[in-house]
């Protein structure tokens, strides 16, 4: 018995017209350096040790923007580990960005990255949840 084997990777269609549009576009890159001991907002999640920690940013049209968490050392030897990484938006009736990136880069740092392809700047919030340790 003979098996045909098909190793042909399809590609979306929506990912070749969305690469040539932002390459198209004369873009730029803003990069926001966030960490654990100034967020906008803070909530205890879990009465011990899980957070949430809110920061707001405005995203200026057609830029790509960049956020960089990090936990490390924030006072009294106290670190926030980011568990999970988000974001989202005020106003959704608009183009709504979209996000390029949404990783852990390493223990205590988490990177983000959000296009916003509107005409219009508008307001954005980056969540972080972080569990608290000392070290």
């Amino acid at each position: 018995m003979k098996y045909k084997v098909n190793m042909k990777v399809v590609k979306p269609r929506s990912s070749i017209r969305g690469i040539k549009t932002v390459r198209s576009a004369n873009t730029t890159k803003q990069v926001a350096r966030l960490r654990a001991s100034n967020p906008d907002d803070i909530q205890d999640l879990n009465g011990g040790n899980l957070y949430r920690l809110v920061y707001n940013r405005i995203l200026a049209p057609g830029v790509f923007h960049e956020f960089l968490f990090n936990g490390r050392q924030v006072d009294n030897n106290r670190v926030y580990r980011p568990v999970s990484g988000g974001w989202w938006i005020e106003d959704n009736n608009v183009d709504l960005p979209t996000c390029t990136t949404n990783y852990s880069a390493s223990q205590f740092q988490w990177n983000t990255v959000l296009y916003n392809p509107s005409t219009e700047s508008r307001e954005a919030k980056f969540v972080i949840i972080a569990r608290r340790t000392q070290n």
